[in-house]
């Protein structure tokens, strides 16, 4: 099997459209030494009762494996005479790095983002562009590294395309430490303008979806961007600090 069609007929007059058309290709793509039957395309093509026809293409590349592994162990046997045992010590956790909720600062990328490669999950390195400071001290000089995870790469077509990197801060190098580290984004100024229902004969402003971003991301964002985009290194981002929930980078 290498593609499912699906046509739909006979749709509802309130649609204002008379037929659908689903096309989806599918390929092999080898994942663990195993060549699994994966989607690599869609097309969504629908044929309104205007005459006009409307269209969506989705496709899947630049996938990322992700594998862990594992060991069990059950050692039942006795120690010999006259060794002692050590337990493994167990890690203690670092704590935040001491900084006010609210402080605003400045990050600049250490490395290009390729967005015609990037995906959810890769790290990704930032410096700061500025020092911290409060009104009696500097709290983070500038230069200092900042390590995050991409959360979400996404590419969007119409009149105005562009494409969204959202990045995730998880670590502060601090006096040879990681130390959990997280900032809310200043959201940029052209994000998920409002579009219109294109099922109905009535405008619906959807208006913005900021507020299903999570709160502890920021977006790169580059309006008309081809196909082929890269945010340089030094490309600067405002954020503001959070405090983190819970302590989870280990010694």
């Amino acid at each position: 099997m290498v593609q499912i069609v699906i046509h739909t007929f006979s749709l509802p007059a309130e649609t204002g459209a008379c037929s659908a058309k689903t096309t989806l290709d599918l390929e092999r793509v080898p994942i663990n030494g195993f060549d699994l039957l994966l989607p690599a395309s869609a097309h969504f093509d629908i044929d309104m009762l205007n005459g006009s026809r409307d269209g969506n293409r989705v496709s899947y590349s630049s996938c990322h494996e992700f594998h862990a592994e594992s060991e069990l162990r059950f050692d039942d046997s006795e120690p010999a005479a006259g060794i002692a045992t050590k337990l493994p010590e167990k890690p203690l956790p670092v704590p935040p790095l001491d900084v006010v909720a609210g402080l605003p600062f400045r990050l600049k990328l250490a490395e290009d983002v390729d967005t015609s490669t990037a995906a959810a999950g890769d790290p990704v390195r930032l410096t700061m562009a500025a020092p911290i400071k409060t009104q009696s001290s500097m709290v983070v000089p500038a230069g200092t590294v900042v390590h995050g995870r991409i959360m979400r790469v996404q590419r969007s077509y119409g009149v105005k395309s562009d494409v969204t990197v959202a990045i995730r801060l998880e670590a502060i190098e601090a006096a040879g430490q990681l130390r959990p580290f997280a900032g809310e984004g200043e959201l940029p100024v052209q994000r998920f303008n409002a579009g219109v229902v294109s099922f109905t004969r009535q405008r619906v402003e959807l208006g913005s979806l900021d507020a299903m971003e999570a709160r502890d991301t920021a977006q790169l964002v580059a309006i008309n961007p081809g196909n082929h985009h890269v945010f340089r290194a030094g490309t600067e981002m405002k954020w503001m600090i959070l405090r983190p929930a819970d302590s989870t980078i280990q010694k």
